[in-house]
């Protein structure tokens, strides 16, 4: 099913959370998401896209973002566990975020080992770090939680 019509509507909003049970389509959502809106798949757009909604009604905003998808971890066991998890699974998406758009990397005056060191364990910080280097604020986050771990971890 050709969902490249919701992810437009994305656009709509500051932020969206979009809540479905697990084995829904979320990680599939993401992807697209990303194949739609991030600066690295825009010489890619047509062979992504042909024949989908988004292809035939293409907006100027299409591929012109820095797109950073999070996967959230699994569940730890305990709150510790799971917090240093976070943190550790953040940061690395945020890694591969900075290998794949490598301008910000260049535009933060900092090394990839740099990075690492000044922001272990404090991925909110890198966060808001790369946010501010990001060209124009064309800075997308998309996270993807892992069949709802951190939601049932939370609750129980």
């Amino acid at each position: 099913m050709d969902k490249t019509k919701w992810a437009a509507n994305l656009l709509k909003h500051e932020r969206a959370v979009l809540l479905r049970p697990p084995r829904m389509g979320k990680t599939l959502f993401t992807s697209t998401s990303e194949g739609l809106f991030d600066v690295r798949f825009k010489e890619d757009f047509d062979f992504l896209f042909k024949g989908f909604h988004a292809h035939a009604n293409r907006l100027p905003e299409f591929n012109s973002f820095y797109v950073l998808t999070i996967t959230l971890p699994m569940n730890a066991g305990n709150m510790d566990k799971f917090e240093e998890r976070f943190h550790a699974e953040v940061m690395s998406n945020m890694v591969n975020f900075l290998r794949d758009h490598p301008v910000i990397l260049g535009k933060m005056e900092m090394g990839m080992n740099s990075f690492r060191r000044d922001f272990t364990g404090d991925s909110f910080s890198a966060l808001s770090w790369i946010a501010t280097h990001v060209p124009d604020n064309k800075f997308m986050v998309l996270v993807d939680e892992y069949d709802r771990a951190p939601m049932d971890f939370l609750a129980n």
